[in-house]
């Protein structure tokens, strides 16, 4: 194909109309409304699936199953040295090139608090967290 004046004059035109297009459908009324709708049905899968990848760490965590984390740990992963990035590494949670004096620790104090007040509160150890 070849472009010649008239077809860049042509694409230089259609910006201003692709621009009033585009504010006119971004200030709709309607639009955090439907955002929020859209936002809602691609969230509906993850109600059914369970217990996931980092649930099953919080959840052993909160219950006192890990022994180098206490129940307020729950978002501090990596604490430990080497021979738990090593533990890490071989049960295939930590990818193989991961440095041996790798740490990881969040300090989620308020979501660590919700996590406990969940459990205290008696909820399923089957719900899946993503329902709460």
């Amino acid at each position: 194909m070849r472009i010649d004046k008239s077809t860049k004059i042509s694409t230089l035109t259609m910006l201003p109309r692709l621009r009033r297009l585009v504010v006119h459908e971004l200030s709709h009324s309607r639009l955090p409304f439907d955002l929020a709708l859209v936002a809602v049905a691609l969230a509906l899968p993850s109600l059914s699936v369970g217990w996931q990848l980092d649930d099953l760490f919080q959840r052993e965590t909160l219950l006192g199953e890990t022994a180098h984390l206490s129940p307020w740990e729950a978002f501090s992963t990596l604490r430990g040295g080497p021979a738990l990035v090593r533990t890490f590494i071989d049960s295939g949670a930590l990818p193989w090139w991961t440095a041996e004096d790798f740490r990881l620790a969040f300090f989620r104090f308020l979501s660590v608090a919700t996590h406990r007040l969940d459990w205290a509160a008696g909820r399923s150890e089957k719900a899946s967290p993503r329902r709460r």
